[in-house]
């Protein structure tokens, strides 16, 4: 889809918000329910052709069972229970689901006497398209998330994220790195939970920065007195 109106001559909303809204739920549900529908999980969960060995589409039942042994939601059951009530997380992963098995699907031919198409398949581009739509809609929403590679993750401002992530801790000590590491590991996380935990590794980090610089002063002390 195009951009819309307010895409072009509006300031786009800021994607600040860490939770998605009931109208994005369902958005997003009904993406990956029409995904479902239109056979583009043909390629991961084959329906063959009984006249030969062609691929008529996807194998509905297979996907439905292979989702619930991995404790995915099934969107259409999702969308019946109403808004809500289905969680952020369960939806994240849905779309991290869904990525890793879609495709788009070509059709190839219509056989007459089944009605129905024989498809190939294009992962790439069905992976690109998806991922497209999935962002789309957190953009218009403000929501401070990305499907990035097949895997949901937090926004972070842009110029923080790439310091961040090109950023190589060597202080000298080894704990102290760590700390460090880890604290950047939990601010770019997607859960509130363990960007809160960020502080306290930062917080350990000072307090060993600090022990490291009070070891150091004792130290030139000493080398001054027995110099």
């Amino acid at each position: 889809m195009k951009k819309l109106f307010t895409e072009r001559v509006a300031q786009p909303e800021p994607r600040v918000k860490d939770t998605l809204e009931g109208g994005v739920q369902v958005a997003l549900l009904q993406l990956v329910a029409q995904r479902i529908d239109d056979s583009s999980f043909g390629m991961a969960f084959p329906e063959t052709c009984p006249d030969g060995n062609l691929n008529a589409g996807a194998n509905v039942a297979r996907l439905r069972d292979v989702m619930s042994g991995y404790k995915v939601i099934w969107p259409q059951d999702a969308l019946l229970m109403g808004i809500n009530r289905s969680t952020d997380h369960q939806v994240f992963d849905l779309l991290e689901f869904a990525y890793e098995y879609i495709s788009h699907p070509v059709s190839i031919g219509l056989h007459s006497y089944f009605q129905h198409h024989h498809y190939r398949y294009d992962q790439d581009a069905g992976r690109r398209q998806f991922a497209e739509e999935v962002n789309r809609l957190f953009e218009r929403n403000g929501i401070a998330y990305q499907l990035h590679e097949g895997q949901v993750e937090r926004l972070v401002p842009t110029v923080l994220q790439e310091v961040l992530l090109q950023q190589t801790f060597n202080t000298g000590d080894r704990l102290l790195d760590e700390l460090l590491g880890a604290a950047r590991e939990k601010f770019l996380n997607r859960e509130l939970a363990v960007r809160r935990e960020a502080l306290e590794k930062l917080w350990d980090a000072w307090e060993r920065l600090k022990s490291l610089s009070d070891h150091n002063d004792k130290r030139r002390s000493i080398e001054m007195l027995i110099g």
